[in-house]
């Protein structure tokens, strides 16, 4: 036992820094990628967060091209060349208050 310790001893006393500095550096820069690899802000954690994020405003994305799509129709229903008229006849109800002679409002509290 005490010998095995004596060996030990011996090797860690016998490294010599400036013989293997170019090991020591390599096994820092290994740290140092590993560190950023699971912590930093390229970190393969982080890169699902991103993706996750890509995900959600894809969706969003889709629903606003969707809400356009259906007001750029409205919008040509509208010019007087393709004139809807029950689409112009909902609008100025909404936008002005008109009521029809025959309609009766009921008004929810």
């Amino acid at each position: 036992m005490c010998d095995s310790l004596i060996h030990m001893n011996a090797f860690f006393t016998g490294i010599d820094l400036k013989q293997n500095r170019l090991l020591l550096f390599g096994l820092l820069l290994c740290a140092y990628f590993s560190y950023h690899l699971f912590y930093g802000p390229r970190s393969l954690p982080y890169l699902q967060k991103v993706e996750h994020q890509n995900v959600a405003l894809n969706h969003d994305l889709n629903i606003l091209k969707e809400q356009k799509d259906d007001l750029e129709s409205k919008v040509v229903k509208l010019r007087p060349e393709t004139l809807d008229t029950d689409l112009l006849k909902e609008r100025a109800r909404i936008m002005l208050g008109y009521v029809g002679e025959k309609e009766i409002i009921v008004l929810e509290e």
